[in-house]
């Protein structure tokens, strides 16, 4: 384990800026990075709360109440799949490290966990601030129990895992038919592809209701009657087993939860 983890580290290194990096070109990146930070990714992540903030209130009133944070998790991973495939696949099958790994006297299930903890890492930043603002959202409205708060963290913190394995096995299915041949084409078709069957999916939501605005889609999700949701909710069927923990302060639902995920990593490296 202690290998794998060095692993990573170098990985990750390698990924930062190289050394023959000008001083100037440096401090341009971590200027544009405190900008995004700053002027985009906190005032998303504000609006992400209130929403959740919102929608949680207004589903209590309609007979529902976790359907509003349901949606956003259930989005969010529906978004690591779309974009995680390009980490993953990159980082898999693209990068040029695996030739000096090999020879190394390391286990395949080592290089596998290092690779994936990159990739997981790369993808879920962005992804932790929106989950934790919209779990912020939904707590403060639904009210502040300690086994929702722990469920929201752990949460925060793990609901990329399975739609990264999702990422995994995709990765392999195109490798096998391509018949390992390292094509980006490819790869952006697939990631097309996987973006127009979210956005269907996502506008097939609506279907059914009379006009479309808060109210309607608010009755729409209390009813259980969410297109998209139902469609999720079977695919990502752990973020749902999750939201269930928070929304029921449910401990057991959060063990199910963790249980998942540890046969999820598990199947993936093993």
């Amino acid at each position: 384990m202690s290998r794998l983890w060095m692993l990573a580290k170098i990985m990750l290194k390698n990924q930062e800026v190289s050394p023959s990096t000008s001083k100037r070109d440096t401090r341009a990146y971590t200027v544009f990075g405190g900008m995004a930070l700053l002027f985009i990714m906190i005032p998303c992540c504000i609006i992400v709360g209130f929403i959740a903030f919102i929608m949680t209130q207004a589903l209590i009133e309609a007979g529902g109440r976790q359907e509003g944070i349901l949606f956003i998790v259930q989005f969010m991973s529906a978004c690591s799949v779309i974009f995680g495939l390009n980490v993953i696949i990159n980082i898999f099958y693209f990068s040029k490290d695996i030739d000096y790994l090999l020879p190394l006297p390391l286990k395949m299930s080592e290089i596998v966990g290092a690779k994936f903890f990159v990739a997981y890492l790369s993808e879920s930043v962005m992804e932790f601030l929106i989950l934790a603002s919209g779990f912020v959202g939904f707590i403060l409205a639904s009210g502040i129990k300690i086994v929702s708060v722990i469920s929201a963290i752990v949460g925060m913190i793990t609901i990329p895992i399975v739609p990264l394995v999702y990422c995994g096995l995709i990765g392999i299915f195109i490798m096998y038919i391509t018949n390992g041949i390292k094509n980006r084409s490819v790869l952006h078709k697939m990631i097309g592809g996987l973006t127009l069957v979210f956005t269907v999916g996502l506008v097939l939501s609506f279907g059914g209701l009379k006009g479309l605005n808060v109210a309607n889609y608010v009755e729409n999700l209390a009813s259980g009657q969410n297109v998209f949701l139902k469609i999720m909710n079977v695919i990502f069927f752990h973020s749902y087993i999750l939201v269930k923990a928070v929304n029921e302060n449910n401990i057991l639902w959060l063990v199910l939860y963790i249980m998942i995920n540890v046969v999820a990593i598990g199947l993936f490296l093993f």
